[in-house]
C-alpha cells in the first residue's frame, strides 16, 4: 500500500513532464551482439582427441535452461535427466559438430568436465552443484534388486 501523500505534495501532472515526441528505435540485436563479441575477444575451444570444437562466443540460452535443468535432474538423482541435461547443452555448445564429437566416444566424465568449465569459459561463478558434475548413470539402465518373499 502507498504511503500517503504529505498535504503540501500535489499529484504529478502531464505538464510537469517534459514530454517530447521521440522517434522510435528498433532493438537492434545485431548491432548489440556484435559489440559484446567484440569485446568478448577470441572465442574459446573444447579439445577432445585432437581435434578442435569452438564454442560459440556467448553461452546459447539453451545451454543456461539446460543447466538449470541438470541442477533439478542432480538434487534429484535422476541418472536419465542428468543425461538428458548434458546431452542438451554439449549440443547447444558444439552446434553442427554434434556428431562429429559423439563420434570420438566421450564419457559422461568427458561431459562433465565441459559443464565445470563452461563458467570459467563464459566468466560466471560456478553453483555448487554444477561444479560437482563428474559423472551421470542412467537410472532405467540399473537393474532393480528384489527382495525374494520370505515364507513361513
Amino acid at each position: 500500500m502507498a504511503a500517503p501523500m504529505a498535504k503540501d505534495e500535489e499529484t504529478p501532472k502531464a505538464e510537469d513532464f517534459d514530454l517530447e515526441a521521440v522517434e522510435p528505435e528498433d532493438i537492434n540485436l545485431d548491432t548489440d551482439r556484435a559489440a559484446r563479441l567484440e569485446m568478448r575477444g577470441k572465442p574459446q575451444n573444447i579439445v577432445f582427441k585432437g581435434q578442435e570444437f569452438p564454442l560459440p562466443v556467448e553461452l546459447p540460452l539453451r545451454a543456461v535452461t539446460s543447466m538449470a535443468d541438470l541442477q533439478k535432474a542432480m538434487r534429484a538423482k535422476d541418472g536419465d535427466g542428468i543425461t538428458r541435461s548434458l546431452l542438451i547443452i554439449l549440443k547447444s555448445l558444439v552446434g553442427d559438430e554434434y556428431e562429429t564429437f559423439m563420434d570420438l566416444g566421450p564419457t559422461a566424465g568427458d561431459l562433465g568436465a565441459i559443464v565445470r568449465g563452461i563458467p570459467k569459459a563464459y566468466g560466471l561463478s560456478a553453483p555448487e552443484s554444477v561444479a560437482s558434475v563428474s559423472s551421470s548413470k542412467s537410472t532405467s539402465a540399473q537393474p532393480r534388486r528384489r527382495s525374494k518373499p520370505t515364507t513361513k
